[in-house]
């Protein structure tokens, strides 16, 4: 499947254009040099991550990426796994909490977006057992940085942040898991991004925080986020090169991802894979 542009993809230049960090920092009331502060930690931490991003992008480039989201339908939407056309296509990409539904069907995915707030003790054993995990750096999550990445193998590292990034650590664009999931897919060549898992409405899924045993209704803050990633995601799909779709068995459609059915799915991976 071709990639529908082959635009450049965004760059922290494009995507500071934007001014998006500055709204996102004003509607969360986040702390800007604790982010910077974030990065520099993690930027000591992994070191110049570029080569593992460029090993990563020869194993997804030409590819469709089957992207999960830790939404309440990620429990019915991962049973597509059981019906791919290739062991090895598409890629499967896991935004955090999303890790641990993938495990459970014994898939573990090539990529996890996280930030360090899902099941961490997944997260280590699907990157001792192959997976690359882009780990984020924000103001928050110093402490977590501290105590995991030590225990993730370098090789498997690529390390985001939301501030400005130095050479070798990257920001694409994006702020929660899952948009900056997409973003990172599109950098990588993906031919095309399927959501999976992306409700971004008034509940959140079981597999969204270690501690959850049910789904839940979303807090104000986490609605607040989910509705940024929404935004994000329809505001630069236009400028995406790989083909957008959504197979979110509910949640609410996202503008610029071709809202599709399983089997109509499976026939689009079939004529890609």
């Amino acid at each position: 499947m071709p990639r529908k542009n082959e635009k450049p993809v965004m760059q922290y230049e494009e995507w500071a254009a934007t001014s998006w960090y500055e709204k996102i920092i004003k509607r969360l009331s986040l702390d800007r040099e604790m982010d910077v502060e974030a990065a520099k930690q993690l930027a000591k931490m992994v070191g110049d991550t570029s080569k593992t991003f460029d090993a990563l992008k020869e194993k997804v480039q030409g590819k469709p990426v089957l992207l999960f989201g830790a939404g309440p339908s990620l429990a019915q939407d991962r049973l597509v796994l059981q019906q791919l056309p290739s062991p090895d296509c598409p890629a499967i990409f896991a935004a955090d909490g999303a890790t641990t539904a993938l495990l459970e069907q014994n898939v573990v995915p090539l990529f996890i977006v996280s930030d360090l707030d899902g099941r961490i003790d997944h997260i280590i054993g699907a990157n001792k057992c192959g997976a690359y995990v882009a780990v984020h750096a924000h103001g928050d999550n110093i402490p977590a940085l501290k105590a995991i990445v030590p225990q993730l193998i370098r090789t498997r590292i690529i390390g985001t942040m939301q501030v400005p990034p130095v050479p070798g650590l990257y920001n694409c664009g994006g702020f929660t898991d899952g948009d900056r999931a997409v973003f990172l897919a599109d950098a990588l060549g993906a031919s095309a991004i399927i959501l999976a898992g992306f409700d971004l409405g008034d509940r959140v899924g079981v597999y969204s925080a270690p501690a959850f045993t049910t789904d839940q209704p979303a807090t104000l803050q986490k609605r607040e986020k989910l509705t940024i990633a929404k935004e994000l995601l329809e505001e630069f799909a236009p400028s995406l090169n790989a083909t957008l779709y959504n197979v979110t068995a509910h949640g609410i459609a996202i503008k610029g991802f071709e809202k599709v059915v399983l089997r109509r799915l499976i026939e689009i991976l079939k004529g890609s894979c």
